[in-house]
């Protein structure tokens, strides 16, 4: 096949090995003017407007500005079949994975899960608790998922999930997984695999099912129009984590018929009492370290809360480094802060055993559709400090069964905080309350009922 690659910078740099070896690249396209009239590997460059002198079966866009580049090509007068984005590309040349052997199997119900990655984070685990539901009900469930953590993955294979991982799976074509068509149910899990969505639905009916917030959008934007189009097959079911994440794709994306699907998470039973008789109330942010999640603003909160207010608290940060400016800014700052304490990831065991000695989680994110770390805490008990721009506090009666505090107010934040630590006595009460939270929404055997609807 001959193409034409339009982008010869770090993206063909990083990806040019793993180009077809039997496809032909006849010229470059680069809007650098530097680079026009020169060779990049031997082969020409040319400015994006000479493409109507140029023949060519594929042009390839490699470049973080594919959607502009897109436009000026169709402008050009380009036919949109004849132009690939390079993850579309790499996704059709790539081999796919061995398909799930459903034989001998006959009468029992399986349920397929395609997720985007499989690690400790909301989305991946509401996905394995989904599966691990299913399973207890008699499904053979599994996981395809486009990236995944060793540790994450060889810890729940322990526990009996399958999980199988496709590093190109979110650009599938329909030829490369029609195998799917063995599962009963599919569920296509997070808005960055609505193209697998798309492709399952035009043969069968799938559920997508939506988590996310405003940021994650652009990330497909360069197939937004497809996207718009198709949404509304009649094949396709779409589901929302909350109010929040429905709002979010209808804003987005457009209009159209979504219904509430809460997650669950399996009962670890209620912990220690919130309070205790230690002399520090013990305070926890928990997630991975991003500016999303507000880490920093936590604790810069605390550190103006004053000494005689300090020295009654414990502060653990939980969660691996994300963005690494960001988190080297929080582990600068904990340094200079004696109750601090900064952990690192953990498993789930782990996660489990430092919840014992938890009293309070602040959960300060900017904006998170729903917090399936509060929904945890609730679960055993603990005491929440949600901002009111996360899903989760819509749920939350503050000062009855937890506390919602305004997004970015420093002063609310340490109100509440303040409060937890002058009327500990009280915290068991509203701990029993969160509990409640837990059980009329997010309890295993709601989602299960939940689940088993969905066609």
């Amino acid at each position: 096949m001959r193409i034409i690659i339009f982008g010869t910078g770090q993206i063909y740099r990083e990806n040019k090995e793993r180009l077809d070896k039997e496809d032909e690249i006849t010229a470059f396209l680069d809007n650098d003017r530097c680079k026009q009239g020169r060779l990049v590997d031997g082969i020409p460059v040319y400015a994006p407007e000479k493409i109507r002198d140029l023949s060519y079966d594929r042009i390839v866009i490699m470049s973080n500005h594919a959607v502009e580049m897109r436009s000026q090509l169709l402008e050009a007068g380009c036919a949109e079949d004849a132009l690939r984005h390079y993850h579309e590309y790499f996704a059709i040349k790539s081999p796919t994975v061995d398909a799930w052997d459903l034989t001998g199997e006959e009468g029992q119900k399986s349920c397929l899960f395609i997720t985007s990655d499989a690690d400790y984070h909301g989305g991946a685990m509401v996905a394995v608790y989904a599966v691990q539901e299913l399973m207890r009900r008699g499904y053979r469930a599994v996981i395809l998922a486009a990236a995944g953590n060793e540790a994450f993955v060889g810890e729940f294979h322990k526990k009996g999930i399958e999980i199988k991982i496709d590093p190109h799976l979110p650009y599938r074509k329909w030829e490369q997984f029609r195998w799917v068509m063995d599962f009963q149910k599919i569920i296509v899990n997070t808005y960055p695999m609505v193209l697998c969505a798309l492709e399952i639905s035009r043969h069968r009916p799938v559920s997508l099912w939506l988590h996310e917030s405003d940021n994650i959008y652009p990330q497909m934007r360069y197939w937004e129009e497809r996207i718009k189009r198709e949404v509304v097959d009649h094949n396709l079911g779409i589901y929302a984590v909350s109010a929040d994440a429905e709002r979010n794709f209808i804003k987005n994306i457009m209009p159209c018929n979504i219904g509430i699907l809460h997650y669950g998470i399996p009962d670890a039973g209620a912990c220690r009492s919130p309070g205790g008789s230690a002399e520090r109330l013990r305070f926890a942010v928990i997630g991975t370290l991003h500016p999303i999640k507000q880490q920093l603003f936590f604790l810069q909160t605390v550190s103006q809360m004053g000494r005689r207010k300090t020295e009654q608290m414990d502060i653990l940060i939980i969660g691996k480094a994300g963005n690494r400016e960001y988190s080297e800014k929080i582990c600068g700052m904990a340094e200079q802060m004696d109750q601090v304490s900064i952990v690192g990831e953990l498993n789930c065991q782990e996660m489990d055993q430092a919840y014992q000695d938890i009293d309070v989680v602040v959960v300060p994110s900017v904006y998170e559709t729903m917090s399936i770390v509060a929904t945890e805490a609730m679960m055993r008990g603990k005491i929440c400090i949600v901002s009111d721009s996360t899903g989760i506090a819509g749920y939350i009666a503050s000062g009855e069964n937890g506390f919602v505090f305004g997004n970015g107010n420093a002063e609310d934040l340490a109100e509440k905080m303040s409060w937890c630590m002058e009327h500990r006595d009280e915290l068991p009460r509203i701990g029993i309350k969160a509990r409640r939270v837990y059980e009329e929404h997010f309890s295993m055997e709601r989602f299960g009922d939940r689940l088993e609807q969905l066609p």
